[in-house]
């Protein structure tokens, strides 16, 4: 399934000091705290100042995509493609489908009293966090429910589940138990 996390916490963000380096620490960091099952594995990183492809120079790393995938290392005299398609933890419920792109915004819009919006501030903590895992699932589901606009939410709950969504409104407190949420307060600081 598809995780989108918009973490907010009760320190303001946007004061953070911080460049490409310290942001995408908290990134790696947040991964490892989202992901046990990654701890040793190798991966690549694509900056970007937008959703729209890698850039070809510095950037102050608005957009971040961590891509785990199978490891290419072989040892000496080893032959065969590796195995690990999936990772799993034995602290872990879930099993992780390779390969994996997680991805970090570190923009936060700016609202006015009026609720306008009046511009965007640079983070230090990932504002807007989501992975690619059972996004051909999520898809499915939007086209689905998108067809019956008559339908209520209700239907639409039902449907979603229907085709694997285990996460709906009234699974809040099932979410946020297999949210580390102590542990992201090393991130963002003390979060309710």
């Amino acid at each position: 399934m598809t995780a989108c996390l918009v973490l907010a916490s009760s320190i303001a963000v946007g004061s953070d000091a911080c460049g490409t380096l310290d942001r995408t620490a908290n990134a790696i960091h947040m991964a490892e705290l989202l992901y046990p099952e990654l701890k040793g594995r190798e991966f690549s990183l694509q900056f970007s100042g937008a959703r729209t492809g890698p850039l070809g120079g510095p950037t102050d790393a608005t957009y971040l995509v961590i891509a785990v995938d199978k490891s290419v290392r072989r040892s000496l005299g080893q032959t065969g493609e590796p195995s690990d398609s999936k990772l799993g933890n034995a602290n872990s419920a879930h099993e992780v489908e390779l390969p994996l792109h997680l991805e970090f915004e570190f923009v936060r819009t700016i609202f006015d009293k009026a609720g306008n919006r009046v511009g965007t501030e640079l983070t230090c903590q990932p504002s807007e966090f989501s992975n690619a895992v059972g996004s051909k699932q999520l898809h499915e589901a939007w086209d689905v429910i998108n067809a019956h606009p008559e339908w209520m939410e209700e239907q639409d709950l039902e449907a979603a589940r229907k085709l694997g969504m285990r996460f709906g409104p009234e699974k809040k407190a099932d979410l946020l138990r297999i949210l580390p949420v102590k542990e992201l307060s090393s991130i963002y600081g003390p979060l309710q």
